[in-house]
């Protein structure tokens, strides 16, 4: 078929075998806007979008962008104009910036007038763009991504109930306690007193572009006796990400002796309500070495069935993995944290670096947690 001097069915063939190379690509061309004419006759409309539709998958993770090259002003202001219209057909360069605005802005208000507002479409045609390329309902998800954030806010700090509700836009503390019960199977007050967090409710939020997590292998540890260093401190939830970074720089400086690369670290994470603070979350860390001579405190690692994450990479990615984990890995295994302590565990003499440094790293991280199935049998 062809259209304007163009073969539309041989282009899709070419840009088919892009995508089946299955590895990333920009698109570079000198055909300006308006070349031999852009008005597609509507037998290759429905070719391009059924393609496309088809394709939806290939097209987010391999086609990073289009270069157009352009000499003449007039042309080029034609071309800027296009790149608008392209992003727009594509879609996810769109949808990943509306997912990225909706998670700053969780505690603002965010109806479908605001959403559609912001991001410059009709209500009808982004709520039909975002199903089709998230598989979600917008306001079903931000509602979804609403609630989750309170959970969190819930289980990590001594914040009212009726201060959560206010904060994420609930108009009363009944009506928020009526969508959280919906969402999570327990009201909030019952929610934030269980003994276990479970994943049950909670709403990862869509990352379109990123890489998958790695698989997580359930484990069981035995007890352990290690020697270590403990620095605590108070934050906001904001802080937590940065607080964590800090506070395991400066344990593993009290501890590790210089020039010295031990066979195994680990680093032990708790939270816990600072009463003095206004109910802010406070966080111990500890580093730890087993003992074989190591000078510091006595640590105990409790026996029990952990979730085991591997992660490689560079250490200052250590903090994004971990939390990615929480808000999307432990939710899509519907997991049931139980109390207790976050280990991670490195092991410097074999990768030939510390894991404070800059250099690639190799950490696994695991996570207490109790098997559903245990947990039915208990009750």
């Amino acid at each position: 078929m062809r259209r304007n001097g163009r073969d539309t069915q041989a282009e899709l063939a070419e840009f088919s075998a892009l995508l089946a190379r299955a590895e990333p690509f920009v698109l570079m061309t000198d055909r300006s806007v308006g070349d031999e004419g852009e008005e597609h006759d509507r037998d290759a409309r429905t070719q391009v979008a059924l393609w496309k539709r088809d394709n939806r998958a290939a097209l987010k993770r391999w086609a990073k962008g289009m270069i157009m090259l352009e000499p003449d002003d007039a042309k080029r202001a034609a071309a800027e104009a296009f790149a608008e219209y392209g992003a727009k057909f594509w879609g996810y360069p769109v949808i990943e910036q509306l997912l990225a605005w909706i998670e700053q802005s969780l505690d603002q208000p965010l109806t479908l007038d605001d959403i559609a507002a912001k991001s410059g479409y009709s209500k009808w045609h982004l709520q039909r763009m975002f199903k089709q390329h998230t598989g979600h309902i917008l306001g079903t998800y931000a509602r979804r991504r609403r609630l989750t954030a309170a959970a969190r806010e819930l289980r990590l700090t001594g914040t009212s109930v009726a201060c959560i509700a206010d904060t994420y836009q609930f108009d009363s503390q009944q009506t928020f306690t009526r969508c959280f019960r919906k969402q999570f199977g327990l009201p909030p007050a019952s929610y934030r007193r269980s003994q276990d967090w479970s994943s049950y409710g909670l709403q990862p939020p869509l990352r379109l572009t990123e890489a998958p997590l790695p698989q997580a292998d359930i484990v069981t540890l035995p007890a352990m006796q290690l020697v270590g260093n403990t620095q605590r401190r108070s934050f906001t939830l904001g802080q937590l990400a940065a607080s964590k970074c800090e506070l395991r720089r400066h344990a593993w400086r009290q501890l590790l002796r210089p020039q010295t690369l031990p066979e195994v670290m680990y680093g032990l994470t708790s939270l816990e309500i600072d009463r003095q603070r206004r109910g802010c979350p406070r966080m111990a860390y500890t580093a730890a070495l087993p003992d074989e001579g190591a000078v510091g405190e006595r640590v105990t690692i409790e026996q029990g069935e952990y979730a085991r994450f591997t992660y490689q990479g560079q250490a200052e990615g250590l903090q994004n993995f971990i939390v990615r984990l929480y808000d999307t890995a432990m939710p899509q295994m519907n997991a049931i944290r139980r109390p207790g302590q976050d280990i991670e565990r490195f092991y410097p003499a074999q990768e030939g670096s510390c894991p404070l440094g800059g250099a690639a790293i190799r950490c696994e991280y695991l996570i207490p947690i109790r098997r559903a199935e245990a947990l039915a049998a208990a009750s």
